[in-house]
């Protein structure tokens, strides 16, 4: 069962700044960033997921080693790129991109969707005084948690905290953002990038074919991919890059950020994985349940469809 969070976001202040005042600061952290000289090479010293290959985890070093150039948002790009096509791919994100989403598919999104933003941002939250936290900290533009409670109380109704269920894998994903999070908070960087920016690019596109594919009125449901506080996505994501590209950080910290960031899409294709598998195995159950009504693991797992809605990922980012 999830808990529902306010996590203090009706007090928090927007950092957005004015268009003058956003190019002045692009300036200077564009000035900053090309000041930098190209990182060498390093091995960090954190354990990624399993399911790395060895190819991945070259391509975060290059990255790394400058083939992108020195800003920090352009090596994580070069480094994830394999990571980022592969995420696209998936049989769940397929789908989606196909117009082919149902409505159980995207609950059961949206509930690991809130998972990992509530781990995420609280965590920023926690750090947002941080020195690599602070210059890509926008809580009154881009949190998204609110805007997932709404919609899954549009579907789940009130009580909806009680309903959802979320596969291991979005479990091991939000256990890894509490852990940076404690631990070396630098790397809650990669993970935002990722994701706030795939929201305010290829999440703006899955918004709509959401909201076409479910029949959806009002764009009811589909708060998650709705951003009030941000005027102009490309402008914002300008300044959020520029920002990220300020931050200071050694040559062992920037490895890791590069190396995390490959994580980031790592998890996200294991979960969008067990999620297809979850909607598989509630498919094939709703066809046999009615034969075993009084099986303990029939009923629990007549209990995910339910609380899937009887028939019955979100994305993120990237």
């Amino acid at each position: 069962m999830l808990s529902v969070s306010s996590a203090g976001t009706t007090s928090r202040q927007s950092r957005f700044p004015s268009d003058s005042a956003a190019g002045a600061g692009i300036k200077e952290a564009e000035s900053r960033s090309r000041q930098r000289q190209q990182e060498a090479e390093v091995t960090p010293d954190q354990d990624l997921p399993q399911s790395h290959s060895t190819k991945n985890m070259k391509s975060a070093r290059r990255g790394e080693a400058g083939d992108a150039g020195s800003d920090l948002s352009e090596q994580i790009k070069a480094a994830t790129k394999e990571n980022h096509i592969r995420a696209e791919n998936t049989q769940l994100m397929l789908s989606y991109q196909k117009g082919h989403i149902t409505t159980t598919q995207y609950k059961v999104l949206l509930c690991s969707l809130y998972e990992v933003y509530k781990a995420l941002e609280e965590e920023l939250d926690s750090n947002a005084s941080h020195p690599a936290v602070a210059p890509i900290y926008f809580p009154q533009e881009l949190a998204r948690l609110d805007s997932l409670q709404r919609d899954l109380e549009h579907f789940f109704g009130p009580d909806w905290s009680g309903k959802v269920i979320v596969p291991a894998a979005t479990h091991r994903y939000t256990q890894r953002l509490r852990e940076i999070g404690k631990e070396n908070p630098e790397l809650l960087v990669a993970h935002a990038y990722t994701r706030y920016l795939g929201d305010l690019s290829g999440g703006q596109v899955l918004g709509k074919l959401t909201q076409k594919s479910l029949g959806l009125r009002d764009r009811e449901g589909i708060s998650f991919f709705s951003f009030p506080g941000v005027s102009s996505p490309n402008r914002f994501k300008q300044l959020y890059r520029s920002r990220m590209n300020s931050i200071e950080l050694t040559e062992r910290q920037r490895a890791a950020v590069l190396e995390e960031a490959v994580s980031a899409f790592e998890y996200n294709i294991q979960v969008f994985d067990d999620l297809q598998k979850m909607l598989s195995v509630t498919t094939e159950t709703q066809r046999d349940a009615s034969g075993f009504p009084s099986s303990p693991i029939m009923q629990f797992t007549a209990g995910v469809c339910v609380a899937l809605v009887t028939v019955g990922t979100g994305i993120y980012f990237l």
